[in-house]
């Protein structure tokens, strides 16, 4: 099972063709040769070509095993990195990643990730995405949040559509009208409207992230996983919900929404002269090129690649942005957390089966002995070791949970690198409530990895 993330889906494309800002005149040209040319694999670049665009290439490698030519890039004025892979794919492929560790459960991470989508600088539409939904020929569109970054990925065959699908993606999250806006943060977090109908009467509480959370912290298996994770990471970014709790989303002011903003965008000239402190919504925490990566890959020119980029990152200056993840610093003793979990009225009245309703998981975090990264080498020996002891129905672990009768369930998946430090959960759900009965489930885990 792969870490919780929260995400949510807006689709769309423009209908109408981008407007060159300002593009160096030799990538302009370049580009134009690379599309005129009519090849199956666009035109690589050399590294002349991209330190004269601005960029320092940090590396470049033939991947022969997928028939692309990847290079890493470093936009020189903001530090921003892009990754650039030249194949023959013709659904081809953008992503704008941001470092977006929250301090809390307000789920101001994952609100961000939808608010962005509701209108830009260039495209002030309430709903854009869902406006662009009929025009769009995307194969993949989408926005997510994970525990530690916000990632906003899209493809397309078509080229003008795609071209257009990373101009909107690029203008939504380095300039959204959210910033400016507290009507997008009452919509997209939370806000109070009537219980029923219009008029007079009781007010309840709602807003897209807040119901699609309240979902999630009403399912059990999510919320177990929630709790292993924050219980295993309880000193780091780890510790907190970055989809939010129904219970701390209403603590989100706009003050807190804007400022998050604001105090990552530190403008050197004077008010009202850059192009930062106009009247056009400021960039901000998850926004910033410095707290950038992106993704490009399949057959479109690279050099357009660079020219749309470099549209929006010439518009910023490198900032320090303090993102970083302190590491989890190992526990000296095992730790037992409890938790319980609302049980539907369908099943109030309803006799416990044999197996209960608990679920166990035992959850380990994976790191040196000092606390620090494992290395690739040792990571890639936890990948293998957790294919034997998971993979397949008779891999020892999960057919000894399976044999054991303990419980309905396998749950937990094992192996988990996404996060800094990498985990390892297991264990059953429908297991008895009994102490004894939980114990068990440990001790056939234990067993197993001990021999």
């Amino acid at each position: 099972m792969r870490v919780p993330m929260h995400a949510y889906r807006r689709f769309g494309a423009l209908a109408q063709h981008l407007r060159p800002r300002s593009p160096q005149r030799a990538l302009a040209q370049q580009a134009a040769a690379a599309a005129d040319a009519d090849t199956e694999v666009a035109q690589e670049l050399s590294v002349a070509d991209y330190e004269a665009a601005g960029f320092d290439v940090l590396r470049q490698e033939t991947i022969v095993e997928m028939a692309s030519e990847a290079t890493l890039l470093r936009h020189r004025a903001t530090g921003a990195e892009i990754m650039s892979v030249v194949n023959d794919d013709e659904n081809k492929s953008f992503s704008a990643l941001f470092k977006t560790p929250p301090k809390d459960s307000t789920g101001i991470a994952h609100i961000l990730e939808h608010s962005v989508l509701c209108g830009s600088r260039d495209y002030p539409l309430k709903e854009p995405f869902v406006e662009l939904l009929k025009s769009s020929q995307q194969t993949f569109l989408n926005a997510m949040t994970y525990p530690d970054r916000t990632v906003y990925p899209v493809a397309s065959c078509n080229l003008a559509d795609f071209y257009n699908l990373v101009d909107v993606y690029l203008n939504a999250v380095f300039f959204p009208r959210a910033a400016e806006d507290p009507l997008v943060l009452a919509q997209e977090g939370w806000h109070y409207e009537p219980a029923e109908g219009e008029g007079e009467g009781p007010l309840r509480m709602s807003g897209v992230v807040y119901n699609e959370m309240k979902g999630v912290y009403s399912d059990p298996d999510s919320v177990m996983m929630n709790v292993a994770i924050q219980a295993l990471s309880p000193d780091n970014t780890y510790g907190v919900d970055s989809g939010g709790d129904p219970a701390v989303i209403p603590q989100l002011t706009f003050d807190h929404f804007r400022d998050t903003w604001a105090e990552w965008c530190e403008c050197p000239a004077p008010p009202n002269t850059h192009p930062l402190c106009s009247d056009s919504p400021r960039p901000g925490l998850a926004d910033h090129p410095s707290n950038s990566r992106f993704w490009f890959a399949g057959n479109d020119p690279p050099a357009e690649r660079l020219r749309i980029i470099n549209k929006y990152l010439s518009e910023f200056d490198a900032r320090p942005i303090d993102t970083e993840i302190a590491f989890q610093q190992p526990m000296m003793q095992p730790q037992v957390v409890r938790k319980g979990y609302e049980v539907g009225q369908e099943e109030e009245g309803e006799e416990p089966d044999s197996q209960g309703r608990a679920m166990v998981l035992v959850s380990w975090m994976l790191h040196t002995s000092d606390g620090g990264r494992l290395d690739p080498e040792s990571s890639l020996a936890f990948e293998v070791l957790n294919s034997a002891l998971m993979g397949t129905p008779a891999a020892p672990l999960r057919k000894a949970l399976d044999d054991s009768n303990l419980g309905s369930q396998v749950i937990g998946g094992g192996l988990d690198d996404d996060l800094l430090q990498p985990f390892f959960m297991i264990g059953m759900k429908g297991v008895a409530e009994e102490d004894e009965a939980m114990q068990s489930v440990q001790q056939v885990v234990l067993d197993v990895l001990a021999h």
